[in-house]
């Protein structure tokens, strides 16, 4: 990507610290939510939030769509192909699926395929806007 003044350059830095700060906080988020969980460290606020957003389920999509939405804003200038795309998608996918998958070892968790079914939907729901925006740029 060509830059013909400094503005741009200025601009285009901005949006990518901004995504970076958007990542990291979606990231973290999801963290803490899988870890009070896990844990039981401030479970009543958690059962609380889930309360609010609408159930388990509701959770899982709003958690992986957070991170899709996040990850495709930070990498979407470097999407060159649509190659690229979908190997972030696919990285996406396996991270929820092996998050899923961990909760086999912990004796206060359960897997749940619906659980990762949901989380699934999510991932694909909010990269669809992407994936048509990419597909006219390029």
């Amino acid at each position: 990507m060509k830059f013909i003044n400094r503005e741009g350059l200025k601009a285009y830095t901005q949006r990518n610290i901004i995504s970076f700060f958007f990542l990291l906080f979606a990231c973290s988020f999801v963290f803490l939510l899988t870890f009070s969980k896990s844990s039981g460290v401030g479970l009543r606020f958690f059962y609380y939030f889930q309360w609010i957003i609408g159930g388990d389920k509701s959770l899982h999509m709003l958690s992986s769509g957070l991170i899709t939405l996040s990850f495709h804003w930070f990498l979407y200038n470097a999407y060159q192909r649509r190659t690229h795309f979908l190997i972030c998608l696919v990285f996406i996918l396996s991270v929820f699926s092996l998050e899923e998958l961990t909760q086999l070892f912990f004796p206060s968790r359960q897997f749940d395929f619906i659980d990762l079914l949901a989380s699934a939907f999510g991932i694909v729901l909010v990269s669809i806007p992407f994936y048509l925006s990419f597909r006219k740029r390029v």
